[in-house]
């Protein structure tokens, strides 16, 4: 796939969304610039103008085209740069990897959990739970915005259901939510988010809400300012070009909150 050379001019020109914004605020995520999808280093790009995922998808994906689990040492030996290339063009987000789909089942210890803003179901389809997706990424407008920047929108296979997030919540009632790299939706005076994101207020009022992501591209998230834990795990792999700063951040539901 070619990566054309406006992707490294509009590095150069910083952090620009892909679409308008409300007031001059961004309303597109950071996680979809092309800065934080594959590098903040434009001679990097400049120099990787053609990538060809097919190896990689060899050794990635299994037959079904479904994410391989494998550890985070094997996602490790893989060149950086040529893995976060491959992610934007595979429209992936998180790496689930062996240790962290562990430790979330750890976490879960058999309630019941589901995942919103699933996109390739690759977390949710290793944890076996019920996955969902609004689709966003979909519609014929975002699937040409994402085009322009030479990244794929995520197309959701038919096992994640057609759901945004509170209609995930309403429908499940789930004790456990797990999302990664879901962008919450933008409000008059955020920093950033995304007019078709999820309301994540909604989701911790009701059940202890899980998110995987990364401080610098979510750490404008309004539910930051609520208490919640924050796991800094050795094992978590994204496309990131921070993987130092990828987290893991838990709202856990007291009791007698909204059901």
């Amino acid at each position: 796939m070619l990566l054309p050379v406006m992707l490294v001019e509009a590095l150069t020109r910083g952090r620009q969304g892909v679409a308008g914004g409300h007031g001059g605020r961004q309303v597109i995520s950071n996680e979809q610039f092309l800065a934080n999808l594959v590098s903040d280093n434009p001679s990097a790009l400049a120099s990787a103008e053609r990538f060809d995922p097919i190896p990689l998808d060899r050794q990635l994906l299994d037959g079904n085209g479904r994410l391989r689990l494998l550890s985070a040492d094997e996602l490790r030996a893989i060149d950086p740069l040529t893995l976060r290339m491959w992610c934007c063009v595979r429209a992936r987000y998180l790496l689930p990897t062996l240790e962290l789909v562990a430790w979330l089942r750890a976490v879960i210890n058999g309630e019941k959990a589901i995942e919103v803003a699933a996109g390739m179901g690759d977390l949710g389809y290793h944890l076996g739970i019920p996955m969902s997706d609004s689709y966003a990424q979909q519609a014929p407008d975002m699937v040409q915005k994402y085009a322009l920047i030479g990244n794929a929108p995520t197309a959701p296979p038919a096992d994640v259901e057609r759901l945004d997030a509170e209609a995930a919540v309403r429908r499940y009632k789930p004790k456990i939510v797990i999302a990664a790299w879901l962008t919450h939706k933008y409000q008059p005076g955020d920093a950033n988010g995304f007019e078709h994101g999820a309301n994540e207020k909604y989701i911790v009022d009701r059940a202890t809400y899980i998110f995987i992501g990364n401080q610098r591209v979510h750490g404008a998230k309004r539910i930051l300012q609520l208490d919640h834990a924050s796991y800094f795990l050795p094992w978590i792999v994204s496309r990131s070009s921070e993987p130092k700063r990828d987290v893991v951040y838990i709202w856990r539901k007291p009791e007698g909150r909204i059901l």
